[in-house]
């Protein structure tokens, strides 16, 4: 009796951790994509506006960072400056309720960034950079 429990035990332990485990390897959706264009498109303004006030975008103009993310999507920007920026872009998220999952492999993505490009234009036309 008391080794068909640990049996039954055992088995049910070892369903457990081959179905974590399973769940583990399943692709990451980009939480970006489930969210109103417009709504990530404001969001990535601040964002990369937040990235610059910590400080550690020199290279960037002030009040220019959000074109600066649009250039580093292109391809047209330093690849290391451009991480820095993805990087202070996912501490801002970090600080929000909706968007704090965002991952820099989430903003980088290309496919992404299609998507929500002509959104991400119109809010930029509402900037005027100083």
């Amino acid at each position: 009796m008391i080794r068909l429990f640990i049996e039954k035990r055992s088995i049910l332990f070892a369903a457990g951790l081959l179905l974590t485990s399973l769940s583990a390897c399943a692709p990451r959706e980009n939480v970006l994509l489930k969210i109103k264009k417009e709504r990530v498109a404001e969001f990535l303004v601040k964002a990369a506006n937040a990235a610059q006030k910590e400080g550690k975008l020199p290279e960037i103009r002030k009040g220019e960072a959000p074109f600066y993310y649009k250039e580093c999507m292109k391809g047209n920007k330093d690849k290391a400056v451009c991480n820095k920026l993805y990087e202070g872009m996912v501490n801002y998220a970090k600080t929000t309720d909706r968007f704090k999952s965002v991952i820099i492999a989430d903003l980088n993505n290309d496919t992404f960034f299609d998507e929500i490009e002509d959104a991400y234009m119109r809010q930029l036309s509402f900037i005027i950079p100083w």
